[in-house]
């Protein structure tokens, strides 16, 4: 059991997340203010730029609605749990990855996205995941030799957002979300 408490003061087991759990509050919210890469980036860089980012993507390349409505709840978890976990921490904590995996199914389902996950987002999240640590992670050689040992080709640095205020990163979030989802939740 892990029972968080959510911006509106409700209590909430993040290891058994139920529908009436899901907010796109508490996700926004918790994704303007979670960084990526541990912090460890050159400035600030929120799961909200990545997921503006990954959107933007998507939306350039005329994804359709389904792809653009799983990319923005794939690191809804992140949002529940208060942190973004890289791969290599995220595979030593099973107990942590298998509560992902059941949240993200309740969060799919809470938004209507059937399936909740593709193979389509898996490649873009670690394309985009590249792009990112290419532009604002040390040893550029680390990356570019990871990229081509995993077969992984990062996607244009136009996608890797500058450094913005959360005020700023909280409307421009808002704004795709409710063109990706309407009113939802």
């Amino acid at each position: 059991m892990a029972k968080l408490m959510m911006y509106d003061g409700k209590i909430t087991d993040i290891f058994n997340l139920q529908k009436e759990d899901v907010d796109k509050e508490v996700i926004i919210r918790g994704s303007i203010r979670i960084n990526r890469f541990l912090g460890q980036t050159s400035y600030a860089y929120p799961v909200a730029s990545h997921l503006i980012g990954g959107w933007r993507y998507l939306n350039d390349i005329g994804a359709d609605i389904l792809l653009k409505k799983q990319w923005l709840i794939h690191e809804a978890f992140e949002s529940y749990s208060g942190v973004d976990l890289p791969s290599p921490l995220k595979a030593m904590l099973p107990d942590y990855k298998d509560a992902e995996k059941r949240a993200l199914k309740i969060i799919a389902e809470a938004f209507g996205v059937n399936p909740a996950e593709s193979d389509e987002i898996k490649h873009l999240d670690r394309s985009i995941m590249v792009s990112e640590a290419l532009w604002l992670m040390p040893n550029r050689e680390y990356w570019e030799l990871f990229a081509l040992e995993q077969d992984i080709h990062p996607i244009s640095q136009k996608y890797v957002l500058e450094a913005y205020e959360p005020e700023k990163l909280k409307t421009m979030l808002e704004s795709i979300w409710y063109e990706t989802f309407g009113g939802e939740r």
